[in-house]
């Protein structure tokens, strides 16, 4: 084959194959089809048409569930930002979203964009408040430092008024025709009745109770007219200013309910209405253990209420102790012994002394009220039998609390 044969035969080689021949600098250049499109050509990404009609509702007081109407047809996925912090991002074609673990009454702006590599759309926004919470209040235990009865048992009234706002309750616990709770010196007394239950509260809680003990049985005063007195009092906003006037009118409307203690407080969405449990709260002689919860089973709250400082400051037990004299009891040792009660509290409190022996156990007890601030003599006559050796202790108990002891040796002989 000659040369110019083969250089025709190379060159249409090279068009069938879209090849170019080397120029005269050593180059290649590609010939590209008319169907091709280089990078300059490409079709341009645009970013995809915004989200609309975006729609937030509230399904629980921590929960809030969402839907848009997707409007593009080149988005990536969408975006949901919640007060402009992005909290999810989710796949294309996507038209609702959850968003949990929220805060009760609390108000939130959603946002809802698509994106693609072009970028984000424009926003669809919403806002949304969710409900404040259930709550239930429930008096657990009712406790008392000093009874106000110089009986050493007192006959106790609460009148309560619970308040969120949206509704108010206000009552006596127990009911006014009915005998008190007794209640004595440093004693707690379980209750564990519901105070207040809502399925929504309202934008604060308002707890108040007012103590009295009712100092004659039966005492036919109307429910409206302490009801009513009280309860406008409790209407200020800081019921301790208002004490003075409620004991005040009380006396001279009702003298048969003496003043004993309060407690009153207020909670607002940024404490959470109180939630949680509350224990040995009160004013003066008044302790309550009691619950605010959103949950009705919650178990009760423990009470335990500080006894009384009383202490047995000096005992005198003579020893040894002789015979009686007297022919018919020479078999008998009579004795007289004296303990000192100390009282550190500001108000007199009822006490129990026991006289305990090791040979008979509990001979005698006396109930006594020991001033505030200040001291009493406790005597016991004994009459020891047989003759020997055995241990002599005093006991002080108030209530069912133990609040000190002594303890001596005694010899008959």
């Amino acid at each position: 084959m000659n040369l110019q044969r083969v250089v025709t035969l190379a060159f249409v080689i090279s068009i069938v194959m879209g090849l170019a021949l080397p120029s005269c600098g050593g180059s290649t250049r590609t010939q590209r089809s008319p169907n091709q499109q280089g990078p300059g050509n490409q079709e341009p990404i645009t970013s995809p048409v915004s989200p609309s009609d975006l729609r937030a509702e509230s399904i629980s007081s921590t929960e809030v569930s969402l839907w848009w109407t997707d409007n593009s047809d080149n988005e990536d996925g969408f975006k949901v930002y919640r007060d402009g912090l992005l909290v999810a991002q989710l796949q294309a074609n996507t038209g609702q979203y959850q968003d949990a673990g929220l805060k009760a009454g609390n108000t939130y702006r959603y946002l809802v964009r698509a994106f693609n590599a072009a970028g984000e759309s424009e926003a669809s926004d919403s806002s949304v408040k969710t409900p404040n919470p259930p709550l239930n209040v429930t008096l657990d235990h009712v406790g008392l430092k000093y009874d106000h009865n110089e009986g050493g048992e007192g006959e106790i009234v609460l009148i309560v008024l619970v308040d969120d706002g949206e509704q108010q309750e206000q009552f006596s616990i127990p009911p006014m025709e009915a005998p008190g709770l007794t209640v004595s010196d440093y004693d707690v007394q379980r209750v564990d009745e519901r105070l207040f239950g809502t399925t929504r509260v309202g934008d604060y809680l308002k707890v108040a109770i007012l103590a009295y003990h009712r100092t004659k049985q039966g005492a036919d005063v109307p429910w409206a007219q302490i009801g009513g007195l009280v309860g406008t009092f409790f209407g200020a906003p800081d019921l301790g200013g208002a004490v003075g006037g409620i004991i005040d009118t009380m006396e001279e409307q009702a003298p048969e309910y003496e003043y004993v203690g309060y407690y009153q407080q207020v909670w607002g969405q940024n404490e959470s209405w109180g939630t949680g449990q509350h224990s040995a709260v009160g004013k003066d002689d008044l302790r309550l253990w009691f619950r605010v919860s959103t949950d009705a089973t919650q178990p009760i709250a423990e009470a335990q209420m500080q006894p009384p400082d009383v202490v047995i400051e000096t005992a005198v037990v003579p020893s040894p102790v002789t015979a009686t004299p007297a022919p018919f009891l020479s078999l008998f040792y009579k004795n007289t012994n004296t303990i000192t009660l100390k009282n550190n509290e500001l108000d007199p409190i009822h006490v129990t002394v026991k006289e305990i022996s090791s040979t008979y156990g509990e001979v005698k007890s006396k109930q006594v009220i020991v001033p505030p601030s200040g001291t009493i003599d406790v005597t016991f006559e004994v009459a020891y039998y047989p003759a020997g050796e055995r241990t002599m202790s005093f006991e002080i108990w108030c209530g069912d609390k133990q609040l000190d002891s002594w303890s001596g040796i005694v010899v008959a002989q």
